[in-house]
């Protein structure tokens, strides 16, 4: 579940921004950030700034908190930690 590399929560050197034009549109900063949330929820991460977990909790309005609660834990519960 490593997609973004080493970077966690900025922009400015991470896989996503690596491939295709989305820099080029500034318009399409949102799904760009969206997207890099989405995918450190996916990855199990916690320590979201306020902004970013704005960004990830619109992204994920349409589904229940109880149904992401048991996935999340669930991918969590499978992930080694060192």
């Amino acid at each position: 579940l490593r997609c973004l590399g080493s970077l966690e929560s900025a922009l400015d050197d991470s896989l996503l921004d690596t491939f295709g034009p989305v820099l080029d549109a500034a318009e399409l900063n949102y799904q760009l950030e969206s997207a890099e949330q989405c995918f450190r929820f996916t990855n199990s991460s916690a320590d979201f700034q306020s902004r970013d977990l704005n960004i990830l909790l619109r992204s994920l309005q349409q589904t229940k908190v109880s149904d992401r609660l048991v996935w999340w834990l669930d991918v969590r519960s499978c992930r080694r930690r060192a």
